[in-house]
């Protein structure tokens, strides 16, 4: 097939199931994968938790994904994905963000990372004051998403 054909192909959302099968023959589960169904890329932010304890040592693991209107992961359009924690001072830190790539230069103490099939993840730790953090994503092509933590 040659690119010029490829032009011609129709693009059409698609949904394919399996079930899962116990010994008995019943049906005790189904697996589905989704095409995603849009050209345009959202952030979209997942956190854990949106409460924190003011004690120094509580984390809120958060989650970020690149998805299609619907909320479908795009795994294959990792960019550059940013992350900045602004609220009241001595209410948190960034203490960690990266992705489950294995093999990578990357430092969990930067604020950017080339995100891994479609995801990265922040952790945010508790300061000892207590106040409201705003954690901000942002990459290429996407609007930036903002997740709120409360620090009490």
């Amino acid at each position: 097939m040659l690119a010029r054909d490829l032009a011609a192909i129709t693009y059409k959302r698609r949904t394919y199931s399996n079930p899962f099968l116990g010994e008995d023959g019943q049906q005790s589960g189904k697996f589905s994968l989704v095409s995603a169904n849009s050209s345009q890329l959202y952030l979209t932010c997942l956190p854990e938790t949106t409460e924190l304890r003011a004690n120094g040592q509580d984390v809120a693991v958060i989650p970020v994904e690149l998805t299609d209107k619907s909320g479908t992961r795009r795994v294959l359009q990792d960019r550059e994905v940013s992350v900045a924690v602004t609220g009241k001072r001595d209410a948190g830190t960034l203490a960690g963000f990266g992705t489950a790539e294995a093999s990578t230069y990357a430092n969990f103490t930067d604020t950017t990372v080339k995100s891994y099939y479609g995801r990265a993840m922040a952790v945010v730790r508790a300061g000892l004051q207590e106040g409201q953090l705003s954690v901000t994503f942002s990459a290429p092509g996407c609007e930036p998403v903002t997740c709120v933590i409360n620090v009490t």
